[in-house]
Formats: C-alpha cells, sequence, structure tokens
C-alpha cells in the first residue's frame, strides 16, 4: 500500500472516530457521607466500623449508557472506581459495578453489575435524568443493602440508611479531530523524508 493510500485510509478512520467520539464522554458518580460498615476479609478482615466518612467514586461511558426493559430509566458499566473510608484509606474498586437511574420511581445508584444493589437514593430528579448530564450534589437518605464490595483491601459491605450526597459529572472526551491533526503531521513529516 502506497504511502498516500495509506494517510487516506488512516484520515478516513480518524473521522469516523472523530464523528463517535464527538458524543462519548466520561461519567463520574460520587457518593459521600458517613457510614457504618464491616471489612469481611482483606487487609482489616472482621474488623468493624461505626460512623466513618465515606467516598465512593465510580466512572462511565455516557455513550455505554443503556434504557432498562420497559422504559424504566438507564443504566451503564462502571470501572475505576475508588473507595475511601476514614481511618482505613484508598482503595480501587475491583467488583465489576453498574449505576442506574429508575425514573419510574425517581431512584438511583450502583450495585455489582447484573446483580444485586449496595446503595441507592431517592429524588424527584432522577424523574427525568437520562445519565447524558452533569446531576447534584443531593442529599438525600441513601440505602445501604448487604452486597459486598470488592476492593483492593478487601471486601467491605455497608450497613444503615445514612444521609449520602450523590453528584455526576460529565466530561466530554477529548475530540479525535486532534488524531486527525496528528495523522496529518506525521504524513506531513513522512513526505520530507
Amino acid at each position: 500500500m502506497s504511502f498516500n493510500r495509506f494517510s487516506a485510509v488512516a484520515v478516513a478512520a480518524c473521522a469516523l472516530a472523530a464523528g463517535s467520539a464527538a458524543n462519548a464522554a466520561v461519567i463520574e458518580f460520587s457518593y459521600t457521607g458517613t457510614t457504618s460498615g464491616q471489612w469481611l476479609n482483606g487487609l482489616y478482615s472482621g474488623q468493624s466500623f461505626t460512623n466513618k466518612a465515606f467516598t465512593i467514586t465510580l466512572r462511565g461511558l455516557t455513550e455505554s449508557v443503556t434504557a432498562l426493559p420497559n422504559g424504566m430509566g438507564y443504566k451503564t458499566n462502571t470501572s475505576g472506581g475508588i473507595v475511601t473510608i476514614a481511618d482505613y484509606g484508598s482503595f480501587a474498586v475491583t467488583s465489576e459495578t453498574a449505576a442506574w437511574v429508575n425514573n419510574s420511581f425517581g431512584r438511583s445508584g450502583f450495585g455489582i453489575r447484573d446483580s444485586s444493589d449496595i446503595l441507592s437514593l431517592g429524588d424527584n430528579s432522577f424523574n427525568t435524568w437520562n445519565m447524558q448530564s452533569s446531576l447534584g450534589p443531593i442529599t438525600r437518605t441513601g440505602v445501604f443493602n448487604s452486597t459486598a464490595l470488592w476492593t483492593t483491601g478487601g471486601a467491605v459491605r455497608f450497613s444503615g440508611s445514612p444521609a449520602v450526597t450523590f453528584s455526576t459529572t460529565v466530561v466530554p472526551a477529548p475530540s479525535a479531530a486532534a488524531l486527525i491533526g496528528l495523522v496529518g503531521a506525521v504524513g506531513a513529516r513522512r513526505r520530507r523524508a
């Protein structure tokens, strides 16, 4: 394949990527508050904690948001999560997680992917939210169920119904137009060689 043809194919591929990346964005979910719980194994196995500040942060992509059955709401798989618990530290989430919003019931939360919820809370703003925009902060009573969240520090189970502050931020992904410029620069450099 000649370099000119390679350049044309590369530019076309980048243009397609730019078209799909134009709508892509990272959506970050944040849950903060003070709660109790227990470490089920790992570094702090068997230790319980009471009234400890916590932050749980998860990330997904807006382009990966899918509709729930019967138009009830939306969900997206999340990754790159971090759990911070006062006096214990910060740990990467190793469970496969998903965040969701149920428009019919005005609730949102997260849990284990295709399985149990870990935390949910209700607010009227969830009635119309489609996970494509930033939202919050919203402080409401959160409900933890008994599902464990696996982290690099071990499995932790939160408990109770504390006040939880929820917020989500949508950050547009870098434009693929930069890739097109890079391909052009490589092509110009190659032609000079």
